[in-house]
């Protein structure tokens, strides 16, 4: 028996084996609503995959602060004869310093809070895939349900990180007029990961790696990759093994209606203000939908 970890997961343990220069000093920030997905998946000894030796660990939540250790039981679903998918959902937390321990592998330290000047600084970027076939080491549909992992992070799209194109075919007249035979505008927008602190490597490679998903939404807002393009260092600090990152995102908007009504449905967030509203963005303007 084996076991790894979702790669998925928005959840560091140990991620970095760097020695040189002084550790990162930000630290991960969540809003109580968000839900923070832990999966992991327990293999036998059939499995296409390797993992660590062993079954899943016993999943606890340390507050930092206080010293306590709360027991989280998994959720349970047999995905093939090889693979049982075990996860939770932590959400509702109250506002602290918390570390996840997987056994007796202790997270990276996160801090929940709601305190609308660190929140109004992050994205929550929620990501999932269209089926299970894609990949062999998560689960994004468990039982007929598509689960989204939640990714709350520094940093968001600057007015300034715009660019433009155009797709297009002309022909040239006999007066030397161009013509225009089929255009279409396009939009591209540089997302910024990292705030005035900077983010250590590992958020980047999560980045990267959500954008191979099917379904990625910024803020409810659904993007893909533009092209090719992968995170890349805009800003280093000073002695600190922290960055800040750019990535080109291109906004998804030609969709299917019952995907993307289905999809808000399991993104919505509910909160003890806004129980029948969920914050929205629909061109460049804030508003209000009724659930």
């Amino acid at each position: 028996m084996s076991y790894i970890v979702s790669p998925f997961t928005p959840v560091f343990w140990r991620p970095t084996t760097d020695k040189f220069g002084a550790k990162s000093k930000y630290v991960q920030t969540w809003a109580p609503t968000d839900k923070i997905l832990v999966q992991c998946i327990q293999l036998t000894a059939s499995a296409p995959i390797a993992g660590a030796d062993g079954n899943v660990p016993a999943l606890y939540l340390k507050n930092l602060e206080t010293g306590s250790v709360t027991s989280l039981a998994w959720q349970s679903w047999a995905m093939n004869s090889w693979a049982t998918v075990k996860w939770r959902v932590i959400t509702s937390l109250s506002a602290g310093i918390y570390a996840l321990l997987l056994g007796s592998t202790e997270s990276e330290p996160f801090c929940v809070t709601s305190v609308d000047d660190y929140i109004e600084r992050t994205s929550l970027i929620q990501y999932s895939m269209v089926d299970n076939r894609r990949r062999m080491d998560t689960a994004f549909v468990v039982n007929g349900e598509r689960q989204f992992f939640d990714f709350r992070v520094p940093g968001g799209f600057m007015d300034n990180g715009w660019s433009f194109a155009v797709d297009n075919e002309q022909f040239t007249t006999s007066l030397y007029d161009s013509i225009d035979v089929h255009a279409h505008e396009l939009t591209q927008k540089t997302f910024t990961l990292g705030g005035s602190e900077g983010v250590p490597s590992w958020y980047a490679e999560l980045l990267n790696r959500l954008l191979t998903c099917s379904y990625v939404y910024v803020d409810g807002v659904r993007y893909s990759r533009h092209e090719s393009d992968v995170p890349e260092i805009a800003n280093e600090m000073e002695d600190l093994r922290s960055y800040i990152y750019t990535q080109v995102l291109q906004q998804v908007k030609y969709l299917v209606p019952e995907i993307e009504d289905a999809n808000m449905l399991r993104l919505r967030r509910v909160g003890d203000v806004q129980d029948d509203y969920r914050v929205s963005e629909l061109d460049g303007e804030t508003v209000n939908r009724m659930i």
